[in-house]
């Protein structure tokens, strides 16, 4: 019997649940406040049954009446011409919501309540769309105790010129419009492609002219999303490692290679190893899944020397000196790989070292003919490395 009566209960409350929501959708598709603070810029207005104007109702006040009605009104002038200042200044002088903010706090301009700007506060007043005159109902929807949930756009319940609007309607749709240029609502090929109009336009990219330029993101966003510029202008097809141009120098092309040996260690790895960075500052190394050795890349540039043959610069890191390192030597045009040797570790004593073929230190690595052996060759670089150091301490004892 319980059981029955709690089955009977919980349809009765799904019943009203539907009935009740029912019922507040049909009054929000007549212009109706259905609850809740009023925006800023708006006061709440308490109408009668035939839709005349009884009283302004302050914070914390309700109707009392159940055929009396809520419509929103506009406020007071002052902060009528605060919400026109804000979307002018979105809009037409492309200020960031956070600058708005700053200054809007600066300026001495409370918030609802008193309280104080913010970035969120600003987005939400823009999104509004109380202030063309539209009441929205049904954004989002939560059971009882739970987190609100978004509900999708086709479901909301609108109902335009509810009220007197505040902004024009085409000014607000401009501020809509430039919320969807926002890098969020960008994929990676959309950012690509405004490079590719930036360099129709510019004839040429830079990171001064991206960041200068209004239809980009920053370089930050690049490099979080893509991985920096240079990956940026490989996916335009604007900078290549075997494509010798004017722009390609010689410092970009090394970053490149050196990017695309990691992807392609890491690739063949198997999945032993991953691409780690400790933040902006130090560069990508290699770290192994298993066991967390980091292990360095580091490419060395070719130069013909006098008597016709070839040397190499090799100018590791300071802080990647005692890590096991990758070293790709480059050919004489600097623009691939030649051949590759893996070391225990970089002499420390030098800054940048000139080392030729004949080489004993650089013939002393071992070598690493494919990249799926990266693994076998480093246990077999710390493996000699171990044995030199027993026959160092055997020394030392005799």
């Amino acid at each position: 019997m319980k059981t029955l009566k709690r089955t009977m209960a919980g349809e009765y409350s799904r019943e009203l649940s539907a009935k009740v929501r029912a019922g507040l959708g049909r009054l929000a598709r007549k212009g109706f406040k259905l609850g809740g603070p009023p925006p800023y810029g708006f006061r709440r207005m308490l109408v009668d049954a035939e839709g005349r104007s009884r009283q302004l109702l302050l914070d914390g006040q309700r109707k009392c009446i159940a055929n009396e009605r809520v419509i929103l009104v506009p406020g007071p002038q002052e902060e009528i011409a605060i919400v026109r200042r804000i979307f002018h200044e979105f809009v037409e002088e492309h200020r960031s919501l956070r600058s708005i903010a700053m200054q809007l706090n600066n300026d001495g301009v409370p918030f609802v309540a008193g309280g104080r700007w913010g970035p969120n506060t600003v987005t939400n007043l823009l999104k509004h769309p109380n202030y063309i005159g539209s009441l929205v109902w049904g954004r989002t929807t939560a059971y009882l105790g739970g987190r609100a949930i978004r509900m999708p756009q086709q479901n909301w319940i609108i109902c335009p010129n509810a009220f007197e609007a505040i902004i024009d309607e085409d000014l607000f749709n401009k501020a809509q419009a430039a919320f969807l240029n926002f890098t969020c609502h960008l994929s990676d090929e959309d950012m690509v492609e405004r490079l590719r109009a930036l360099l129709r336009s510019e004839g040429k990219l830079s990171s001064e002219i991206i960041q200068d330029s209004r239809s980009c993101p920053g370089l930050t966003t690049y490099y979080k999303r893509i991985g920096g510029l240079l990956n940026a202008y490989k996916r335009l097809g604007y900078l290549r490692p075997d494509l010798a141009n004017e722009a390609a120098t010689s410092r970009q092309r090394k970053m490149l290679i050196r990017s695309e040996l990691m992807k392609g260690l890491v690739e063949h790895s198997s999945g032993e190893f991953r691409e780690f960075r400790r933040n902006r500052v130090f560069r990508a190394l290699l770290k192994r899944r298993r066991t967390g050795l980091l292990v360095s890349v580091v490419l060395a540039r070719c130069y013909p020397t006098v008597k016709n043959g070839w040397r190499w610069i090799i100018e590791p890191p300071k802080n990647e000196r005692k890590r096991i390192t990758v070293l790709a030597l480059l050919n004489e045009t600097n623009s691939s790989i030649r051949k590759v040797r893996v070391f225990r570790r970089m002499p420390t004593r030098k800054i940048t070292m000139y080392v030729g073929e004949d080489s004993k230190w650089l013939n002393s690595g071992v070598p690493l003919h494919q990249m799926a052996d990266l693994l076998t060759v480093v246990v077999r670089v710390r493996s000699l490395a171990l044995e030199h150091s027993n026959k160092i301490s055997a020394s030392r004892l005799i």
